[in-house]
């Protein structure tokens, strides 16, 4: 793959003649030796690696509790702060064996922590980075607002897989961000009709404010209208054609636009406190649990069932029947734990 230069940064066919009596190293012995220790960097990283996976594979104790946190990862409970926590200690200790590393960053990727999943990522090398490790963090960049830094990486990802539809959407969705239209524009298109047919809305409303930036207003609203052609829910594209027919002077159009991209961030607002509560309560639930105060998580339980989402609703019902069951209610318990099990089952 060719690295190009940044802008003003000297060539390295630029050559500086030593002063008379230097040292100089013969070109081929200098890229030997830069092999050399390039491979003996691999293989030491390497070495790492397997040394603390296999460190990790011989404690028993921890392999049960990560894997613990999988099957509550992949079953889409609430993992607690404690295991945040329990988690963190095992990387420290185990810092480069693959399987903590993997829980560890989807644990914050579901926290939605990006700071700490960031500096997660940043702190192995860039060269030891996996493709799927550099996208994630190029994920993480427009996540926290810094696009400069995701499209330095998707770009170049991009750029040597053209036909790649996820690398050069993303490549394409950090360069917007940044303003770099021109190289956007370029990354959605070599993908276009893949975009398309994914029915990807975020890069084609970005695509269709790209035509209304460089002034031509009639393609925009041509792409902007297949997003909520496809999702008539779908907000930014409402927002867009209210500002592209805003510009175009029809009022009518733009007020149809905007008033239903409002009518739609009302309801989504209203979605969004819903689980807000749902996770404030959750941690209600919780700590009574933790603390022994039965009758309250019982309580706690059943008001979260009224609202919670179908995914969670096992979980409630497993909480649900322990808390039963420490209070002497086997009966109650019984069917509670019935029910989870009903609700896990699949369709």
């Amino acid at each position: 793959m060719n690295i190009k230069s940044f802008p003003g940064q000297a060539s390295s066919s630029s050559a500086h003649t030593p002063a008379h009596g230097s040292y100089r190293i013969a070109p081929n012995k200098i890229f030997l030796l830069a092999c050399m220790i390039f491979s003996l960097t691999l293989a030491g990283c390497a070495s790492q690696a397997e040394t603390d996976q296999k460190n990790f594979e011989g404690d028993k104790a921890a392999v049960t509790e990560v894997r613990r946190i999988q099957a509550a990862l992949a079953r889409r409970q609430t993992v607690p702060q404690s295991d945040l926590e329990l988690l963190k200690s095992l990387h420290a200790k185990y810092p480069r064996a693959a399987e903590v590393q993997q829980t560890l960053q989807s644990l914050l990727q579901e926290r939605q922590d990006w700071d700490a999943l960031e500096k997660l990522l940043t702190a192995k090398p860039e060269a030891e980075r996996t493709q799927a490790e550099q996208v994630n963090l190029a994920k993480i960049y427009i996540k926290l607002g810094r696009y400069r830094d995701a499209s330095r990486i998707a770009g170049t990802l991009a750029e040597a897989a053209p036909n790649d539809l996820e690398l050069n959407a993303l490549a394409g969705h950090a360069w917007y961000f940044e303003g770099q239209y021109d190289n956007a524009a370029r990354a959605f298109d070599r993908v276009w009709d893949a975009l398309s047919s994914a029915k990807q809305l975020d890069e084609m409303m970005m695509r269709g404010m790209i035509h209304f930036y460089k002034g031509d207003k009639d393609r925009a609203l041509e792409v902007l209208k297949k997003t909520v052609e496809i999702n008539p829910d779908f907000i930014p594209g409402n927002n867009a054609l209210a500002r592209v027919y805003a510009a175009r002077g029809d009022q009518q159009q733009a007020a149809f636009y905007r008033d239903q991209a409002d009518r739609l961030q009302a309801r989504r607002a209203a979605e969004e406190t819903r689980r807000r509560r749902l996770v404030a309560r959750g941690h209600d639930l919780e700590s009574a649990f933790a603390t022994g105060r039965y009758d309250e998580a019982a309580r706690i339980a059943q008001e979260l069932l009224q609202t919670a989402d179908a995914s969670q609703k096992p979980t409630l019902y497993e909480y649900l029947g322990q808390a039963y069951k420490a209070t002497g209610r086997q009966a109650e318990a019984q069917a509670a734990f019935q029910e989870a099990a009903r609700l896990r089952q699949p369709l």
